[in-house]
């Protein structure tokens, strides 16, 4: 016999808060791998902005060096949280 959507989802329900603590970590670390899945193609076009800049003098050149150095270190970090949150969430 069919059980009624409703039945259904009270047995849904009740799964789900036995499991409640789990989901609650996984949807933490699915939206921090999600938020920064999202954030770094916006870090790669600074980078991009900072490369395709206009003649600059010696002292610029290296200012842009070391900024450009700081952004790709940060994106890498990026990529090793996104990588931890999403180990994390499965």
């Amino acid at each position: 016999m069919q059980k009624s959507p409703l039945h259904q989802i009270k047995v849904l329900w009740t799964l789900t808060l036995e499991e409640k603590n789990t989901l609650l970590i996984a949807t933490f670390f699915l939206l921090v791998a999600s938020g920064l899945t999202l954030y770094y193609p916006m870090i790669t076009g600074e980078i991009i902005d900072l490369i395709k800049s206009p003649q600059l003098s010696p002292d610029q050149i290296k200012q842009r060096s070391a900024l450009i150095s700081q952004k790709v270190l940060f994106l890498i970090s990026l990529f090793v949280v996104m990588g931890v949150a999403t180990a994390f969430r499965a």
